[in-house]
């Protein structure tokens, strides 16, 4: 948008230089061939008052086609045409006068030389010339503001669209974190009664997850390694919580933990667990599993459900990191999650290399 703006200034100021070369050129050229090839010579006082009608002509007849010709209303065209013809009898008529002040007529013969066809029909013509190139210029000129308009159009509504595809980011993200400051609340006041080092301890916890899902990155991505760390905390969290029975294997096989993920996704997968699902079962472990190379990250995970309905219990928080990933990597991801014999399976697998091959295009 800055640089539109500043190319109209630019062009502001660079179109009366332009303008003025051009008539130069253009006087120049014409002079150039009356002189040499027509052999025409003139006193410079009649190229100095016909060049001055000629393109006074032109920019008056582009003013009023700027500011009083509008396209597409009835009788619009007639207008055009008579005022076409209003404009070419003015021009014959001071034409006419220029030809009697250089002394080209005499008084007597004033209205019989202005008719004689040898002044008549050149005059006409140069006329119609000027009027003919300036509508070519209207038309050009209208035809370069329509394209600018429709342009600045376009940056304004792609600036709405980059405005909206934050905001819809930052919806759907204030719709997942409250969950990792509720769930755990409870245990961190009961825990303060009866075992103040485990309390500390969860809300050390507690205050480095929240810390970390409510700062803002500058472009909407963070290091794996950081939100691995907070699921470590997240695991930390509820084995203080349910007192080292948690039931768990935990996976983790990063290769390259600087490479970037949009927050909170994975974070909230775990949370999940602790929430939706039976995390205590010694005939069944929770597992989660989290690997990753240069180009894919993969998520895993495994949890005995406590309702029969687990799909549908955590169909809210699915389906907004569902739109999460969709807003960030468009369709270059998988996200399943199912229930199988009271067994609720989650998968994702986050393809880099593609989102990475399309963001370099665009």
């Amino acid at each position: 948008m800055y640089h539109l703006l500043y190319n109209s200034t630019k062009k502001m100021y660079l179109e009366p230089v332009f303008h003025i070369v051009f008539w130069v050129i253009f006087i120049l050229g014409e002079v150039i061939v009356a002189t040499s090839i027509i052999d025409a010579n003139r006193p410079i006082l009649h190229y100095v008052l016909y060049y001055f009608l000629n393109i006074s002509l032109v920019y008056f007849h582009i003013w009023w086609l700027l500011y009083h010709f509008g396209t597409g209303k009835t009788g619009m065209k007639w207008k055009y045409v008579v005022f076409f013809l209003l404009e070419l009898a003015i021009y014959f008529l001071l034409a006419s006068g220029i030809s009697k002040i250089l002394g080209n007529f005499t008084v007597d013969s004033f209205v019989k030389a202005s008719l004689h066809y040898k002044f008549l029909i050149p005059t006409l013509w140069r006329g119609i010339y000027f009027l003919l190139f300036a509508t070519a210029y209207y038309l050009l000129k209208r035809n370069l503001i329509q394209k600018e308009t429709e342009l600045r159009s376009e940056l304004e509504i792609e600036k709405l669209k980059s405005k909206l595809l934050i905001s819809e980011k930052e919806f759907l993200r204030a719709q997942i974190n409250p969950h990792l400051l509720f769930n755990t609340l409870t245990f961190i006041r009961t825990a303060a009664k009866h075992d103040p080092g485990n309390a500390r301890e969860a809300i050390s916890c507690l205050a480095d997850i929240m810390r970390y899902a409510l700062k803002e990155s500058k472009d909407g991505f963070v290091d794996l390694a950081s939100e691995v760390e907070q699921i470590g905390n997240m695991i930390k969290l509820n084995r203080l919580r349910f007192e080292n029975y948690l039931n768990l294997e935990y996976t983790i096989d990063i290769q390259d933990g600087n490479i970037k993920i949009i927050p909170i996704i994975l974070l909230t997968l775990v949370e999940n667990i602790f929430k939706h699902g039976n995390v205590l079962s010694s005939d069944c472990p929770t597992k989660i599993m989290i690997t990753s190379d240069s180009s894919t990250i993969i998520f895993h995970s495994s949890n005995l459900s406590d309702h029969p309905n687990a799909e549908e219990t955590s169909k809210l928080g699915l389906s907004n990191i569902r739109e999460r990933l969709k807003t960030s990597y468009q369709d270059n991801f998988t996200f399943t999650h199912s229930l199988h014999h009271n067994l609720f399976l989650v998968d994702l697998r986050i393809n880099l290399r593609e989102y990475q091959k399309k963001s370099i295009a665009i």
